[in-house]
């Protein structure tokens, strides 16, 4: 069973994931930045990252706000719950706060997890750039080509003696005769007695093999989440492939779980799994109580306004 160090850290992570901002209380506010790509020499690039970063001032989603939809809890439950979690999880003394799968933050300096930060820059921090040099034996060899062809091409053309006699020769001249026909062809036919051309027989075996075959389903668009809706969520990803693959592994570890349960959300430039929607967020709670008794014990609420 998960800690709730453990399970308030996933929390924070799906948060910062989604380039959401949190709000510690008590502690200050964690969020994403974005740095652009920069060059750092010939042959080392800094793609574009994301990073997080740390504010003294309120912003974003309280995450006592946070855990109560996550857990489908009272504030008061989830304020105990975060109390319980900043006892374990902050050394006062040196003020140094560990949190579970995303990093540590020392003063107003945040480090993130290693694993963590893979998830928010998966192409890595530092590129470098192969410089794609030619031989030089592929340079003689391109050179001794060049000058064969323009000695065979001197040689076989020779075109100080044989420009001339292109030029000067004459063309033969071709006498044409027309010939007239020996029989003329008789005007005088009647016109029923014009063969009329042979239709061919119709195997029907041809035609049903001919039929062009139906055109497969086309898969279902994935349009994005709307206002007033509550969804159940089993998690956040950044590309679609990870979303199918997470609905997979969902599937074979509930057996009660199927396709038709799983849809999947635009969620920003992200891609939200809901294992159902409803009107209102107390049926969506429910739901999400029911999946977690069936062991999936991630699923959270998300209420679009």
């Amino acid at each position: 069973m998960a800690t709730i160090e453990e399970e308030i850290g996933r929390v924070v992570r799906n948060r910062l994931a989604a380039e959401e901002t949190v709000f510690l209380p008590g502690i200050g506010s964690l969020g994403i930045r974005r740095t652009p790509a920069r060059r750092l020499s010939a042959t080392r690039i800094v793609p574009p990252c994301r990073d997080v970063e740390f504010s003294s001032a309120e912003r974003g989603v309280s995450l006592v706000d946070t855990i109560a939809r996550a857990a489908a809890c009272t504030p008061e439950q989830a304020a105990e719950a975060y109390r319980r979690w900043l006892d374990k999880s902050l050394d006062a003394q040196s003020g140094r706060l560990e949190i579970v799968g995303v990093g540590t933050l020392i003063q107003k300096s945040f480090r993130p997890d290693p694993a963590f930060d893979r998830l928010l820059n998966p192409q890595g921090r530092d590129i470098r750039i192969r410089r794609r040099t030619t031989p030089w034996w592929l340079w003689s060899l391109s050179t001794l080509g060049i000058v064969f062809l323009a000695a065979a091409g001197i040689f076989w053309l020779d075109p100080v003696t044989r420009w001339p006699e292109w030029f000067s020769s004459t063309p033969d001249v071709v006498e044409m005769r027309l010939l007239t026909p020996a029989v003329q062809p008789d005007t005088t036919l009647r016109a029923e007695a014009t063969p009329q051309p042979a239709v061919p027989a119709v195997d029907p075996t041809v035609t049903a093999l001919t039929e062009p075959a139906p055109a497969a389903p086309a898969e279902e668009e994935i349009v994005r989440t709307r206002s007033g809706e509550s969804y159940v969520v089993l998690g956040i990803f950044s590309s679609e492939r990870n979303a199918r693959r997470a609905i997979e592994q969902a599937i074979a570890q509930i057996e009660t779980l199927t396709e038709a349960d799983c849809r999947i959300f635009l969620y920003g430039d992200k891609f939200l799994v809901s294992l159902g929607e409803a009107e209102s967020r107390e049926e969506a709670q429910a739901e999400a109580a029911r999946h977690r008794k069936t062991g999936l014990s991630e699923v959270w609420v998300y209420s679009k306004r």
